[in-house]
């Protein structure tokens, strides 16, 4: 029996005028009309709120995280993460990624298009992504986006010791942070779980003008990752990537020489040099933004630094 043949009831919905926009928009981004999306919603945590299982409990059993979001995310949690994305925390107004209505949702969806081609939309993008080994995680259990200062930031933190324990149980092979502002935190989690740095990959979180950053640079990690053999490349077994190139400007030169003339952000540079493993510094760890710019300063006849970004002379 199929979901249709199974609904045997009408629910009738009554929005304001201004949720209704919001899931006009939403629809039309998912290419579905309202009543689909709300269909979708409903069977999402229906669903959710009728599992049960064992693996599920010990994700939930936390009192600083919202039980209703940690079971969807749990029903979608891979066997085996290969690649962990970390995230601040669900947005507040209600939408979710394992709920197919966030702009996170829709921006990585759009890149692992990109990088696969033909990748399937709303939930069965959710199991397509569960298959792929691909997980979500949030620092914050609970939404942080609407609050300021120190508690947001106190918030944020306190999620880095459990995020650690997720890291050294899981051993993902790689982990992306999906808000440049959460860095430190991740690294620090990263830093106790004994993950190295070519193994971080740092985005910002897709809205406004960082949208296609971080569609860009997804799609790109991902199209480098598919044509390589990490595990026959790797020389420790864990998946990351062998440096090739002997000098950190040597491969910026080959990265702007591919990307274009620029100027490229210093952040996009880092994060294209640890996707391709062309330069790792002498302890095993990736390059960072401000080693960029840094390197761009001490080469002035190979770059040049400018406001938006490095490019070449």
């Amino acid at each position: 029996m199929n979901d249709a043949e199974a609904l045997t009831e009408t629910i009738t919905v009554r929005l304001d005028g201004p949720s209704m926009a919001q899931l006009r928009g939403a629809a039309t981004a998912g290419r579905r009309t309202p009543a689909a999306l709300v269909r979708e919603w409903v069977l999402d945590r229906l669903a959710a709120a009728g599992e049960h299982q064992p693996a599920e409990r010990s994700v939930i059993a936390d009192p600083d995280r919202d039980e209703s979001r940690e079971r969807l995310r749990a029903r979608y949690r891979p066997s085996d993460i290969v690649v962990l994305f970390v995230g601040e925390s669900a947005p507040a107004g209600g939408s979710f990624f394992y709920q197919a209505d966030s702009n996170l949702f829709f921006a990585t969806r759009e890149a692992c298009d990109l990088a696969f081609r033909g990748v399937p939309e709303g939930r069965d993008f959710l199991h397509w992504f569960k298959e792929k080994g691909f997980w979500l995680y949030d620092l914050a259990g609970r939404p942080v986006n609407r609050q300021r200062g120190r508690p947001r930031k106190l918030a944020v933190s306190a999620g880095v010791a459990k995020l650690a324990e997720l890291i050294a149980d899981t051993e993902p092979d790689f982990v992306i942070a999906v808000k440049t502002s959460i860095e430190a935190d991740l690294r620090q989690a990263a830093d106790r779980a004994s993950i190295r740095g070519n193994r971080i990959l740092i985005l910002p979180f897709p809205l406004y003008q960082w949208r296609e950053v971080y569609v860009r640079e997804l799609a790109r990690f991902f199209g480098h990752k598919t044509r390589s053999q990490r595990s026959s490349d790797a020389g420790d077994g864990s998946g990351a990537l062998v440096a090739s190139r002997s000098t950190l400007h040597e491969a910026m030169l080959d990265v702007l020489r591919d990307l274009g003339p620029g100027p490229v952000p210093a952040r996009e540079i880092a994060n294209e040099i640890a996707a391709r493993g062309l330069y790792l510094r002498r302890d095993g760890g990736r390059v960072d933004y401000q080693q960029i710019l840094a390197r761009a300063s001490k080469y002035p006849r190979l770059f040049a630094v400018e406001q938006s970004g490095i490019r070449l002379r």
